[in-house]
């Protein structure tokens, strides 16, 4: 999944012990009903929450950068 999510430009995932429910959850909903929107969902939201991170620590490290240049 992390070599399809990497080729078409998104972000590897990782996901969490406590998250494998919803995750199974989700694929049984597509294996069940061919509904793919729950598994969609879920992998949209560990995106979301991979960006925000990387966002954040990139904010941070500018912050430190900025500070270290002015003394």
């Amino acid at each position: 999944m992390n070599y399809q999510l990497m080729v078409h430009g998104f972000l590897p995932i990782s996901i969490a012990k406590e998250s494998r429910l919803e995750y199974f959850e989700a694929l049984e909903s597509y294996a069940v009903d061919a509904d793919l929107k729950p598994f969609v969902d879920f992998i949209v939201a560990l995106e979301e929450q991979r960006l925000t991170s990387i966002l954040e620590q990139l904010s941070n490290s500018s912050k430190i950068h900025n500070r270290s240049e002015h003394g």
